[in-house]
């Protein structure tokens, strides 16, 4: 082929090169990881582009542990990592008492309740209580029992035949 031909075909070929390298690239990132126990809200995406944030929610009986939102970053991965929905520990309920500490809607693992009984109960077990991994509260939630008056603790107690005393003690 005649030069002028060619030099014009490397030249077109450059310009298209040119405008390719200087096109954005946009990366994408897979589907958000899956975690137990809850889900992304994905709004009919099929792809995730760079920039994307998806947030999570736990099913319920389940709290949501680190951040709801992750983002698809540059490098085409999801950033923080995703969130855990750990189990929750039903809400602790004694009967002739109540709490006097730790007061939530829901109660994840770690989360600490105290309890303390109603005048004229006595608790048996201990008054402070934490939720396990399992779900279940440890030490076990404390059982308020009627009160055992015990007199001879309180007061003190006199009779002769004419009288009969009792004196605080």
């Amino acid at each position: 082929p005649p030069p002028s031909v060619k030099m014009h075909f490397c030249s077109v070929c450059s310009l298209v090169q040119l405008r390719l390298s200087s096109l954005p690239v946009v990366l994408q990132c897979p589907s958000p990881p899956a975690i137990a126990n809850g889900k992304p809200s994905i709004r009919a995406l099929a792809v995730f582009t760079t920039g994307t944030s998806v947030n999570y929610s736990c099913e319920p009986g389940y709290s949501l542990t680190g951040q709801a939102s992750i983002d698809c970053t540059a490098s085409g991965t999801w950033s923080p990592p995703p969130p855990r929905c750990e189990g929750a520990c039903p809400a602790p309920q004694i009967q002739n008492g109540r709490r006097v500490s730790g007061d939530r809607h829901v109660y994840s693992y770690k989360d600490s309740v105290t309890f303390e009984c109603d005048p004229g109960y006595t608790m048996k077990g201990h008054s402070l209580s934490q939720c396990q991994t399992d779900d279940t509260w440890d030490p076990p939630l404390p059982v308020c029992e009627p009160g055992k008056c015990q007199n001879s603790d309180l007061f003190r107690f006199s009779a002769s035949p004419q009288k009969l005393s009792m004196e605080e003690k």
